[in-house]
């Protein structure tokens, strides 16, 4: 098996990382998910988060 440099960790892990919250909330209290897609990250937060109406976007990347 062979080792996976920093980087390509780092790569992997954010395309795993979404962030969510209430749509409609003046608290704007928001969460960090991490799942393997948009559909289990909005379920995670859900029950999380305890409401139907969230939102839930994928944490943007940098370029290092």
């Amino acid at each position: 098996m062979s080792k996976m440099s920093r980087e390509q960790a780092f790569r992997t892990i954010a395309k795993h990382i979404y962030v969510a919250y209430p749509t409609y909330s003046t608290e704007r209290k928001s969460i960090l998910v991490l799942a393997d897609g948009m559909g289990e990250a909005k379920k995670l937060a859900a029950e999380h988060l305890r409401r139907s109406l969230i939102t839930v976007r994928l944490v943007g990347t940098t370029t290092n």
